[in-house]
Protein backbone atom coordinates (compact mmCIF):
# COMPACT_ATOMS: atom_id res chain seq x y z
CA UNK A 1 0.00 0.00 0.00
CA UNK A 2 1.39 3.41 -0.92
CA UNK A 3 1.85 6.14 1.71
CA UNK A 4 -1.03 8.27 0.36
CA UNK A 5 -3.29 5.16 0.31
CA UNK A 6 -2.70 4.62 4.02
CA UNK A 7 -3.96 8.10 4.74
CA UNK A 8 -7.22 7.35 2.90
CA UNK A 9 -7.76 3.90 4.40
CA UNK A 10 -9.73 3.65 7.61
CA UNK A 11 -10.23 0.76 10.02
CA UNK A 12 -13.38 1.12 12.07
CA UNK A 13 -13.86 -0.26 15.53
CA UNK A 14 -17.56 0.13 14.88
CA UNK A 15 -18.30 -3.53 15.37
CA UNK A 16 -22.00 -4.11 15.43
CA UNK A 17 -24.16 -6.94 16.65
CA UNK A 18 -26.73 -7.66 14.03
CA UNK A 19 -29.48 -10.21 13.79
CA UNK A 20 -28.86 -12.04 10.55
CA UNK A 21 -32.01 -12.91 8.66
CA UNK A 22 -32.66 -16.58 8.18
CA UNK A 23 -32.33 -17.59 4.56
CA UNK A 24 -33.27 -21.08 3.44
CA UNK A 25 -32.31 -23.51 6.21
CA UNK A 26 -29.89 -21.16 7.98
CA UNK A 27 -30.96 -20.04 11.45
CA UNK A 28 -31.07 -16.36 12.36
CA UNK A 29 -28.26 -15.33 14.67
CA UNK A 30 -26.49 -12.31 16.07
CA UNK A 31 -23.28 -11.51 14.22
CA UNK A 32 -20.59 -9.19 15.53
CA UNK A 33 -19.07 -7.55 12.47
CA UNK A 34 -15.85 -5.68 11.87
CA UNK A 35 -16.13 -3.02 9.17
CA UNK A 36 -13.20 -1.56 7.19
CA UNK A 37 -13.29 1.00 4.41
CA UNK A 38 -10.94 2.41 1.81
CA UNK A 39 -11.35 5.25 -0.69
CA UNK A 40 -10.03 4.52 -4.17
CA UNK A 41 -10.04 6.08 -7.61
CA UNK A 42 -10.92 3.91 -10.55
CA UNK A 43 -9.51 4.99 -13.89
CA UNK A 44 -11.99 4.64 -16.72
CA UNK A 45 -11.21 4.94 -20.41
CA UNK A 46 -9.01 7.91 -21.17
CA UNK A 47 -8.33 10.35 -18.36
CA UNK A 48 -11.72 9.98 -16.66
CA UNK A 49 -11.67 8.66 -13.08
CA UNK A 50 -14.40 7.90 -10.57
CA UNK A 51 -14.02 7.88 -6.80
CA UNK A 52 -15.34 4.75 -5.10
CA UNK A 53 -15.37 3.42 -1.59
CA UNK A 54 -14.58 -0.20 -0.80
CA UNK A 55 -16.19 -1.55 2.36
CA UNK A 56 -15.14 -4.89 3.80
CA UNK A 57 -17.06 -6.51 6.61
CA UNK A 58 -16.31 -9.79 8.29
CA UNK A 59 -17.87 -11.64 11.19
CA UNK A 60 -15.37 -11.62 14.04
CA UNK A 61 -16.14 -15.11 15.37
CA UNK A 62 -16.81 -18.00 13.02
CA UNK A 63 -20.06 -19.67 14.07
CA UNK A 64 -20.25 -23.41 14.56
CA UNK A 65 -21.77 -25.27 11.59
CA UNK A 66 -22.03 -22.15 9.44
CA UNK A 67 -19.99 -19.88 7.24
CA UNK A 68 -18.75 -16.56 8.52
CA UNK A 69 -20.50 -13.42 7.20
CA UNK A 70 -18.03 -11.80 4.80
CA UNK A 71 -19.03 -9.04 2.41
CA UNK A 72 -16.94 -6.83 0.15
CA UNK A 73 -18.96 -3.88 -1.09
CA UNK A 74 -18.13 -1.18 -3.60
CA UNK A 75 -20.11 2.06 -3.54
CA UNK A 76 -20.06 5.51 -5.08
CA UNK A 77 -21.67 6.85 -1.88
CA UNK A 78 -19.29 9.17 -0.03
CA UNK A 79 -18.50 7.54 3.31
CA UNK A 80 -17.54 10.50 5.46
CA UNK A 81 -17.54 10.31 8.42
CA UNK A 82 -16.15 6.76 8.57
CA UNK A 83 -19.18 5.57 10.55
CA UNK A 84 -21.12 5.89 7.28
CA UNK A 85 -19.47 2.60 6.26
CA UNK A 86 -21.45 0.85 9.01
CA UNK A 87 -24.65 2.42 7.64
CA UNK A 88 -23.67 1.24 4.15
CA UNK A 89 -23.38 -2.36 5.43
CA UNK A 90 -26.79 -2.05 7.13
CA UNK A 91 -28.34 -0.80 3.89
CA UNK A 92 -26.85 -3.75 2.02
CA UNK A 93 -28.23 -6.19 4.61
CA UNK A 94 -31.73 -4.68 4.23
CA UNK A 95 -31.63 -5.25 0.49
CA UNK A 96 -32.28 -8.95 1.14
CA UNK A 97 -35.68 -7.99 2.52
CA UNK A 98 -36.46 -6.10 -0.67
CA UNK A 99 -35.41 -9.06 -2.80
CA UNK A 100 -37.53 -11.38 -0.65
CA UNK A 101 -40.52 -9.03 -1.08
CA UNK A 102 -40.18 -9.22 -4.88
CA UNK A 103 -39.81 -13.01 -4.71
CA UNK A 104 -43.08 -13.24 -2.74
CA UNK A 105 -44.79 -10.99 -5.31
CA UNK A 106 -43.48 -13.06 -8.21
CA UNK A 107 -43.64 -16.63 -6.87
CA UNK A 108 -46.29 -16.38 -4.16
CA UNK A 109 -48.71 -13.84 -5.59
CA UNK A 110 -47.95 -14.75 -9.22
CA UNK A 111 -48.13 -11.11 -10.38
CA UNK A 112 -46.40 -12.04 -13.64
CA UNK A 113 -49.41 -14.19 -14.53
CA UNK A 114 -52.02 -11.43 -14.24
CA UNK A 115 -54.19 -11.61 -17.37
CA UNK A 116 -55.20 -7.97 -17.39
CA UNK A 117 -55.04 -5.71 -20.45
CA UNK A 118 -55.66 -2.24 -19.03
CA UNK A 119 -52.74 -0.50 -17.29
CA UNK A 120 -54.90 0.87 -14.47
CA UNK A 121 -56.28 -2.64 -13.79
CA UNK A 122 -52.74 -4.04 -13.64
CA UNK A 123 -51.65 -1.24 -11.31
CA UNK A 124 -54.61 -1.83 -8.97
CA UNK A 125 -54.05 -5.60 -8.95
CA UNK A 126 -50.34 -5.22 -8.20
CA UNK A 127 -51.16 -2.69 -5.47
CA UNK A 128 -53.43 -5.25 -3.79
CA UNK A 129 -50.85 -8.02 -4.26
CA UNK A 130 -48.19 -5.80 -2.66
CA UNK A 131 -50.36 -5.53 0.45
CA UNK A 132 -50.80 -9.32 0.46
CA UNK A 133 -47.05 -9.88 0.01
CA UNK A 134 -46.13 -7.38 2.75
CA UNK A 135 -48.66 -8.94 5.11
CA UNK A 136 -47.30 -12.41 4.37
CA UNK A 137 -43.74 -11.27 5.05
CA UNK A 138 -44.68 -9.69 8.38
CA UNK A 139 -46.52 -12.85 9.43
CA UNK A 140 -43.64 -15.05 8.27
CA UNK A 141 -41.13 -12.94 10.23
CA UNK A 142 -43.31 -13.10 13.34
CA UNK A 143 -43.60 -16.88 13.00
CA UNK A 144 -39.83 -17.24 12.52
CA UNK A 145 -38.94 -14.99 15.46
CA UNK A 146 -41.64 -16.33 17.83
CA UNK A 147 -42.25 -19.99 16.92
CA UNK A 148 -43.88 -20.58 20.31
CA UNK A 149 -46.94 -18.56 19.30
CA UNK A 150 -50.03 -20.42 18.01
CA UNK A 151 -50.32 -20.27 14.20
CA UNK A 152 -53.46 -18.11 14.20
CA UNK A 153 -51.99 -15.28 16.33
CA UNK A 154 -50.93 -13.02 13.45
CA UNK A 155 -54.28 -13.39 11.66
CA UNK A 156 -57.48 -11.49 12.29
CA UNK A 157 -60.88 -13.24 12.10
CA UNK A 158 -61.48 -12.29 8.45
CA UNK A 159 -58.08 -13.64 7.38
CA UNK A 160 -58.72 -16.91 9.20
CA UNK A 161 -62.12 -17.23 7.46
CA UNK A 162 -60.58 -16.56 4.02
CA UNK A 163 -57.79 -19.08 4.66
CA UNK A 164 -60.33 -21.68 5.79
CA UNK A 165 -62.39 -21.20 2.60
CA UNK A 166 -59.23 -21.40 0.47
CA UNK A 167 -58.10 -24.52 2.32
CA UNK A 168 -61.56 -26.11 1.93
CA UNK A 169 -61.43 -25.52 -1.85
CA UNK A 170 -58.10 -27.33 -2.00
CA UNK A 171 -59.48 -30.30 -0.05
CA UNK A 172 -62.61 -30.56 -2.22
CA UNK A 173 -60.70 -30.30 -5.52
Amino acid sequence: MREDDRARSQDLEASRKRGQAARSAREARDAELSVRMHRAKLRLQGEKTVELWAVATVELKKPKDSERVWWNLLTARVLEPPEDAVKCVGDYARRWGIEEFHRVLKDGCKVEHLALRELDHVQRAIGIEEIVAWSFMIKHKLDREHPELPPDVPFDDLEVAVLNVFNLKKVVN
